[in-house]
Protein backbone atom coordinates (compact mmCIF):
# COMPACT_ATOMS: atom_id res chain seq x y z
CA UNK A 1 0.00 0.00 0.00
CA UNK A 2 1.15 3.96 -1.02
CA UNK A 3 1.94 5.67 1.67
CA UNK A 4 -0.49 8.39 0.20
CA UNK A 5 -3.26 5.36 0.44
CA UNK A 6 -2.23 4.74 3.86
CA UNK A 7 -2.44 8.75 4.99
CA UNK A 8 -5.38 8.60 3.51
CA UNK A 9 -7.38 5.73 5.68
CA UNK A 10 -5.63 6.84 8.11
CA UNK A 11 -7.39 10.00 8.13
CA UNK A 12 -10.58 8.50 7.71
CA UNK A 13 -10.47 6.36 10.70
CA UNK A 14 -9.50 9.65 12.65
CA UNK A 15 -12.84 10.87 10.82
CA UNK A 16 -14.75 7.81 11.90
CA UNK A 17 -13.65 7.80 15.37
CA UNK A 18 -15.17 11.78 15.80
CA UNK A 19 -18.40 10.43 14.50
CA UNK A 20 -18.23 7.77 17.15
CA UNK A 21 -17.97 10.04 19.83
CA UNK A 22 -20.53 12.08 18.34
CA UNK A 23 -23.06 9.31 18.10
CA UNK A 24 -22.40 8.52 21.51
CA UNK A 25 -22.95 12.14 22.51
CA UNK A 26 -26.39 11.57 20.71
CA UNK A 27 -27.22 8.41 22.16
CA UNK A 28 -27.21 9.74 25.28
CA UNK A 29 -29.24 12.88 24.70
CA UNK A 30 -31.92 10.09 22.82
CA UNK A 31 -32.21 7.96 26.07
CA UNK A 32 -32.81 11.19 28.11
CA UNK A 33 -35.29 12.75 25.64
CA UNK A 34 -36.83 9.87 23.91
CA UNK A 35 -35.84 10.91 20.34
CA UNK A 36 -33.70 8.88 18.57
CA UNK A 37 -33.90 10.49 14.84
CA UNK A 38 -30.22 12.24 14.94
CA UNK A 39 -28.61 8.94 17.18
CA UNK A 40 -30.09 7.26 13.81
CA UNK A 41 -28.90 8.99 11.41
CA UNK A 42 -25.62 8.90 12.94
CA UNK A 43 -25.53 5.16 13.40
CA UNK A 44 -26.40 4.61 9.92
CA UNK A 45 -23.31 6.69 8.88
CA UNK A 46 -21.13 5.28 11.31
CA UNK A 47 -21.79 1.86 9.91
CA UNK A 48 -21.43 2.72 6.22
CA UNK A 49 -18.66 4.67 6.37
CA UNK A 50 -16.85 1.64 8.79
CA UNK A 51 -17.78 -0.77 5.57
CA UNK A 52 -16.31 1.30 3.57
CA UNK A 53 -12.71 2.13 5.33
CA UNK A 54 -12.77 -1.92 6.19
CA UNK A 55 -12.87 -2.62 2.49
CA UNK A 56 -9.79 -0.49 1.78
CA UNK A 57 -8.11 -1.91 4.33
CA UNK A 58 -8.77 -5.45 3.42
CA UNK A 59 -6.14 -6.69 1.36
CA UNK A 60 -8.10 -8.69 -1.53
CA UNK A 61 -4.78 -10.77 -2.68
CA UNK A 62 -2.76 -13.43 -0.48
CA UNK A 63 0.52 -13.89 -2.04
CA UNK A 64 3.02 -16.75 -1.54
CA UNK A 65 5.97 -18.73 -3.00
CA UNK A 66 5.78 -22.77 -2.72
CA UNK A 67 9.09 -24.35 -3.44
CA UNK A 68 8.51 -28.42 -4.20
CA UNK A 69 10.04 -30.75 -2.09
CA UNK A 70 10.27 -33.23 -4.56
CA UNK A 71 11.63 -31.45 -7.65
CA UNK A 72 12.94 -27.75 -5.98
CA UNK A 73 10.48 -26.08 -8.36
CA UNK A 74 9.05 -22.56 -7.08
CA UNK A 75 5.66 -21.63 -7.84
CA UNK A 76 3.49 -18.40 -6.80
CA UNK A 77 0.68 -18.58 -5.51
CA UNK A 78 -2.02 -15.46 -5.68
CA UNK A 79 -5.56 -15.75 -3.83
CA UNK A 80 -7.82 -13.39 -4.51
CA UNK A 81 -10.69 -12.97 -1.97
CA UNK A 82 -12.96 -10.96 -4.24
CA UNK A 83 -13.00 -12.80 -7.26
CA UNK A 84 -13.56 -15.91 -5.12
CA UNK A 85 -16.20 -14.26 -2.93
CA UNK A 86 -18.37 -13.25 -6.37
CA UNK A 87 -17.96 -16.72 -8.03
CA UNK A 88 -19.41 -18.34 -4.62
CA UNK A 89 -22.57 -16.08 -4.54
CA UNK A 90 -23.11 -16.84 -8.46
CA UNK A 91 -22.27 -20.79 -7.51
CA UNK A 92 -24.32 -20.68 -4.50
CA UNK A 93 -27.43 -18.89 -6.31
CA UNK A 94 -27.47 -21.06 -9.13
CA UNK A 95 -27.65 -24.43 -7.92
CA UNK A 96 -28.55 -24.04 -4.01
CA UNK A 97 -30.79 -21.14 -4.28
CA UNK A 98 -28.41 -20.07 -1.41
CA UNK A 99 -28.41 -16.75 -0.99
CA UNK A 100 -24.84 -15.00 0.73
CA UNK A 101 -26.24 -12.38 3.40
CA UNK A 102 -23.96 -9.14 3.21
CA UNK A 103 -23.33 -10.53 7.46
CA UNK A 104 -21.89 -13.66 5.61
CA UNK A 105 -19.92 -11.69 3.16
CA UNK A 106 -18.62 -9.49 6.12
CA UNK A 107 -17.67 -12.17 7.82
CA UNK A 108 -15.74 -14.00 5.04
CA UNK A 109 -13.97 -11.05 4.92
CA UNK A 110 -13.19 -10.27 8.72
CA UNK A 111 -11.94 -14.28 8.88
CA UNK A 112 -9.51 -13.52 5.22
CA UNK A 113 -8.20 -10.53 7.07
CA UNK A 114 -7.65 -11.75 10.33
CA UNK A 115 -5.88 -15.00 9.54
CA UNK A 116 -4.21 -13.32 6.45
CA UNK A 117 -0.25 -14.39 7.92
CA UNK A 118 -1.54 -17.70 8.86
CA UNK A 119 -2.89 -18.51 5.44
CA UNK A 120 0.38 -17.59 3.53
CA UNK A 121 2.29 -19.72 5.99
CA UNK A 122 0.10 -22.66 4.91
CA UNK A 123 0.43 -21.42 1.24
CA UNK A 124 3.88 -20.91 1.25
CA UNK A 125 4.34 -24.70 3.50
CA UNK A 126 1.92 -26.79 1.58
CA UNK A 127 1.56 -25.17 -1.90
CA UNK A 128 -2.32 -24.40 -1.01
CA UNK A 129 -3.53 -22.72 -4.02
CA UNK A 130 -7.29 -23.12 -4.13
CA UNK A 131 -10.47 -21.64 -1.73
CA UNK A 132 -13.19 -22.68 -0.76
CA UNK A 133 -15.74 -20.32 0.64
CA UNK A 134 -18.42 -21.94 2.76
CA UNK A 135 -21.52 -20.31 4.44
CA UNK A 136 -23.09 -21.49 7.87
CA UNK A 137 -26.50 -23.33 6.56
CA UNK A 138 -25.64 -25.49 4.19
CA UNK A 139 -27.79 -28.12 3.24
CA UNK A 140 -27.53 -31.79 4.15
CA UNK A 141 -25.45 -34.33 2.40
CA UNK A 142 -28.17 -35.67 0.79
CA UNK A 143 -29.23 -32.46 -0.65
CA UNK A 144 -25.55 -31.16 -1.66
CA UNK A 145 -25.90 -34.54 -3.66
CA UNK A 146 -28.90 -34.41 -5.53
CA UNK A 147 -28.54 -30.86 -6.28
CA UNK A 148 -24.62 -30.01 -6.68
CA UNK A 149 -23.51 -33.83 -8.15
CA UNK A 150 -26.15 -35.95 -9.37
CA UNK A 151 -27.37 -32.83 -11.57
CA UNK A 152 -23.84 -32.40 -13.76
CA UNK A 153 -24.68 -32.58 -17.53
CA UNK A 154 -21.35 -33.65 -19.05
CA UNK A 155 -20.90 -32.28 -22.76
CA UNK A 156 -22.20 -34.85 -25.42
CA UNK A 157 -23.26 -37.33 -22.56
CA UNK A 158 -25.61 -35.35 -20.66
CA UNK A 159 -26.82 -35.93 -17.11
CA UNK A 160 -24.35 -38.05 -14.73
CA UNK A 161 -25.80 -41.32 -12.77
CA UNK A 162 -26.94 -41.64 -9.61
CA UNK A 163 -24.12 -41.56 -6.79
CA UNK A 164 -22.65 -45.23 -6.05
CA UNK A 165 -22.93 -46.08 -2.18
CA UNK A 166 -21.15 -49.24 -1.01
CA UNK A 167 -22.56 -51.51 0.95
CA UNK A 168 -20.00 -50.42 4.23
CA UNK A 169 -21.71 -46.96 3.45
CA UNK A 170 -25.08 -48.45 3.57
CA UNK A 171 -24.30 -50.42 6.82
CA UNK A 172 -24.01 -46.99 8.42
CA UNK A 173 -27.10 -45.83 7.26
CA UNK A 174 -25.53 -44.61 3.83
CA UNK A 175 -25.73 -41.02 2.67
CA UNK A 176 -28.31 -39.57 5.26
CA UNK A 177 -26.27 -40.81 8.44
CA UNK A 178 -22.73 -39.49 7.39
CA UNK A 179 -22.01 -37.50 10.44
CA UNK A 180 -19.27 -34.55 10.41
CA UNK A 181 -17.19 -33.97 12.98
CA UNK A 182 -16.79 -30.06 12.32
CA UNK A 183 -19.19 -27.44 13.08
CA UNK A 184 -21.32 -25.86 10.79
CA UNK A 185 -20.26 -21.97 10.61
CA UNK A 186 -19.12 -20.05 7.90
CA UNK A 187 -15.48 -20.68 6.51
CA UNK A 188 -12.42 -20.82 4.42
CA UNK A 189 -11.03 -23.32 3.11
CA UNK A 190 -7.75 -23.25 1.59
CA UNK A 191 -6.61 -26.83 0.15
CA UNK A 192 -4.61 -28.25 -3.68
CA UNK A 193 -6.30 -27.75 -6.74
CA UNK A 194 -5.08 -31.31 -7.87
CA UNK A 195 -7.86 -33.57 -9.96
CA UNK A 196 -6.62 -36.82 -9.02
CA UNK A 197 -4.86 -38.35 -5.59
CA UNK A 198 -3.32 -41.17 -7.65
CA UNK A 199 -0.47 -40.41 -9.71
CA UNK A 200 -1.16 -36.70 -8.78
CA UNK A 201 2.57 -35.65 -9.55
CA UNK A 202 1.81 -33.51 -6.18
CA UNK A 203 4.77 -34.72 -3.38
CA UNK A 204 2.39 -34.01 -0.54
CA UNK A 205 -0.85 -35.90 -1.95
CA UNK A 206 1.46 -38.56 -2.94
CA UNK A 207 2.61 -38.82 0.61
CA UNK A 208 -1.04 -39.84 1.58
CA UNK A 209 -1.45 -42.71 -0.74
CA UNK A 210 -1.21 -45.88 0.58
CA UNK A 211 -2.22 -45.19 4.56
CA UNK A 212 -4.31 -46.33 6.71
CA UNK A 213 -6.12 -43.20 9.42
CA UNK A 214 -3.44 -44.46 12.20
CA UNK A 215 -0.73 -43.72 9.82
CA UNK A 216 -2.72 -40.41 8.51
CA UNK A 217 -3.09 -39.05 11.94
CA UNK A 218 -0.07 -40.13 13.66
CA UNK A 219 -2.16 -41.34 16.70
CA UNK A 220 -3.03 -44.85 17.64
CA UNK A 221 -5.69 -46.91 17.45
CA UNK A 222 -7.41 -46.67 20.65
CA UNK A 223 -6.89 -42.76 20.40
CA UNK A 224 -8.52 -42.14 16.92
CA UNK A 225 -11.22 -44.43 18.68
CA UNK A 226 -11.58 -41.79 21.34
CA UNK A 227 -11.78 -39.17 19.06
CA UNK A 228 -14.46 -40.39 16.82
CA UNK A 229 -16.12 -41.20 20.05
CA UNK A 230 -16.06 -37.36 21.15
CA UNK A 231 -17.09 -36.26 17.92
CA UNK A 232 -13.37 -34.34 17.27
CA UNK A 233 -12.37 -34.18 13.87
CA UNK A 234 -9.37 -36.35 12.81
CA UNK A 235 -6.02 -34.29 11.39
CA UNK A 236 -3.25 -35.22 9.20
CA UNK A 237 -0.20 -35.40 11.49
CA UNK A 238 2.76 -37.07 10.01
CA UNK A 239 6.56 -37.21 8.38
CA UNK A 240 7.56 -38.65 4.61
CA UNK A 241 10.97 -38.64 3.52
CA UNK A 242 10.58 -37.07 0.19
CA UNK A 243 13.55 -36.66 -1.95
CA UNK A 244 15.85 -37.46 0.91
CA UNK A 245 14.41 -35.05 3.20
CA UNK A 246 12.00 -35.59 6.42
CA UNK A 247 8.53 -33.06 5.66
CA UNK A 248 6.41 -32.73 8.46
CA UNK A 249 3.01 -32.72 7.21
CA UNK A 250 0.25 -31.46 9.41
CA UNK A 251 -3.17 -31.06 7.93
CA UNK A 252 -6.57 -31.41 7.83
CA UNK A 253 -8.56 -32.91 5.32
CA UNK A 254 -11.74 -32.43 4.07
CA UNK A 255 -15.60 -33.33 4.74
CA UNK A 256 -17.81 -34.81 2.21
CA UNK A 257 -19.71 -32.22 2.16
CA UNK A 258 -16.83 -29.54 1.15
CA UNK A 259 -15.84 -32.84 -1.14
CA UNK A 260 -19.32 -32.34 -2.81
CA UNK A 261 -18.77 -28.07 -3.26
CA UNK A 262 -15.23 -28.56 -4.72
CA UNK A 263 -16.48 -31.40 -6.52
CA UNK A 264 -18.97 -29.11 -8.23
CA UNK A 265 -16.90 -26.13 -8.40
CA UNK A 266 -14.10 -28.27 -10.13
CA UNK A 267 -16.26 -29.54 -13.17
CA UNK A 268 -18.12 -26.12 -13.67
CA UNK A 269 -14.29 -25.00 -14.02
CA UNK A 270 -12.60 -27.86 -16.11
CA UNK A 271 -15.65 -30.00 -17.52
CA UNK A 272 -13.81 -32.79 -15.25
CA UNK A 273 -14.23 -34.65 -12.33
CA UNK A 274 -11.55 -34.98 -9.00
CA UNK A 275 -11.14 -37.81 -8.33
CA UNK A 276 -11.50 -39.81 -11.78
CA UNK A 277 -7.88 -41.72 -10.71
CA UNK A 278 -7.71 -42.68 -6.88
CA UNK A 279 -9.58 -41.85 -3.83
CA UNK A 280 -9.84 -39.34 -0.85
CA UNK A 281 -10.45 -40.13 2.56
CA UNK A 282 -12.79 -37.90 4.42
CA UNK A 283 -11.43 -37.52 7.96
CA UNK A 284 -14.25 -35.53 8.91
CA UNK A 285 -17.01 -37.31 8.02
CA UNK A 286 -17.58 -40.57 9.28
CA UNK A 287 -20.51 -43.74 8.80
CA UNK A 288 -21.19 -45.12 11.78
CA UNK A 289 -17.14 -46.26 13.14
CA UNK A 290 -16.05 -46.14 9.70
CA UNK A 291 -14.49 -42.92 7.60
CA UNK A 292 -16.03 -42.21 4.17
CA UNK A 293 -14.24 -41.91 1.14
CA UNK A 294 -15.25 -41.23 -2.23
CA UNK A 295 -13.77 -41.51 -6.28
CA UNK A 296 -15.35 -40.84 -9.59
CA UNK A 297 -16.00 -43.62 -11.68
CA UNK A 298 -15.49 -42.38 -15.53
CA UNK A 299 -16.95 -45.52 -16.95
CA UNK A 300 -20.33 -45.25 -14.81
CA UNK A 301 -20.62 -41.62 -15.02
CA UNK A 302 -20.89 -40.81 -11.07
CA UNK A 303 -19.80 -40.35 -7.64
CA UNK A 304 -18.70 -43.50 -5.82
CA UNK A 305 -19.28 -43.11 -2.22
CA UNK A 306 -17.86 -45.32 0.78
CA UNK A 307 -16.25 -46.41 3.73
CA UNK A 308 -13.82 -48.65 5.55
CA UNK A 309 -12.63 -49.55 8.49
CA UNK A 310 -9.67 -47.64 10.49
CA UNK A 311 -6.80 -50.19 9.26
CA UNK A 312 -7.85 -49.44 5.61
CA UNK A 313 -5.42 -48.65 3.09
CA UNK A 314 -4.50 -48.81 -0.63
CA UNK A 315 -2.03 -47.21 -2.79
CA UNK A 316 -5.17 -45.84 -4.78
CA UNK A 317 -6.34 -43.77 -1.53
CA UNK A 318 -5.05 -40.75 0.02
CA UNK A 319 -5.88 -37.56 1.52
CA UNK A 320 -6.54 -34.12 0.84
CA UNK A 321 -4.03 -31.71 3.17
CA UNK A 322 -6.41 -28.55 3.58
CA UNK A 323 -6.90 -26.01 6.71
CA UNK A 324 -9.95 -24.00 7.65
CA UNK A 325 -10.30 -20.73 9.12
CA UNK A 326 -13.57 -19.51 10.91
CA UNK A 327 -14.35 -16.82 13.53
Amino acid sequence: MEKSQCQQIKKEYENLKLLKKEFDLEFQKAVETGDLTRAKELKTQLETKKDVLVEKIIPREIKGTWENPETGEKKEIILNIQENLKNYKEFYKSHLNLELSKEEEKEIKRIWAKNRKEIQKEMETYGYDYLLLLPENLPDIQTLNAELIETMEEPGKGKVKETYQSDNLKEGGGLKEVKTSQAQKTRIIITKNIQNTFQSQDPIIEATLNKNIMELTGLTEEKVKKKIENKEPLTMNFKEKIKDKEIPIKAEGLSLEEYMIFQRMYFNQTNKHLDEDGWTWFLKSLSGSRVVHSSWHPGSRRLDAGADGLGHSNAYLGGRPSRSFSD
